[in-house]
């Protein structure tokens, strides 16, 4: 294994984690230089994103984050109707939201696929971001919603009555 400029030292924590590169550097195809990348995307403290880089057979690089592991590993074969699957084949950009039901954890993923300079496609990117902190605030926010919906009818009905003793008190 080649050691990505410090990110794979015996300290790091990218250390266990595999990638695939191109033998001659001078041969990287932009599948390598994104395998590269990956990795310092990652760094760039963006741990809570999955990084993931695949050529048209399989994974060059899967990085999990701290919520996410598909338990997928750069040499895998790509799985038929996985995101990145479905990048390659419809030469297009995919997003869903997954719910935790199928993984064990909710999350949105994106691939787009990789073109080479003839505009053929040789691979695909994939990033996926854990999405039960934005389910948390959502839930939040609709409790939030009906309070406020409650507060407002308890005070419409406070005016209401409140008119009401002032024509009481106040007769015009």
């Amino acid at each position: 294994m080649k050691n990505l400029m410090g990110l794979h030292g015996k300290n790091s924590k990218y250390k266990d984690i595999p990638y695939i590169l191109n033998d001659d550097i001078n041969k990287y195809t932009i599948i390598d230089h994104l395998t590269i990348a990956s990795f310092y995307m990652h760094a760039l403290n963006c741990q809570n994103i999955v990084f993931a880089v695949a050529n048209t057979e399989k994974y060059t690089s899967y990085i999990p984050s701290l919520k996410i592991d598909h338990k997928v590993r750069a040499g895998d074969p790509i799985v038929v109707g996985s995101l990145v699957d479905q990048a390659i084949k419809n030469k297009k950009r995919v997003s869903v939201k997954m719910s935790k039901e199928l993984y064990g954890f909710p999350f949105i993923g994106t691939a787009y696929p990789v073109f080479d300079n003839n505009n053929v496609i040789i691979g695909g990117l994939v990033v996926a971001e854990p999405i039960d902190d934005l389910e948390k605030v959502n839930e939040v926010t609709n409790s939030l919603s009906e309070v406020s919906e409650n507060i407002l009818l308890i005070l419409s009905l406070t005016c209401r009555e409140l008119r009401q003793i002032s024509q009481i008190l106040l007769p015009k």
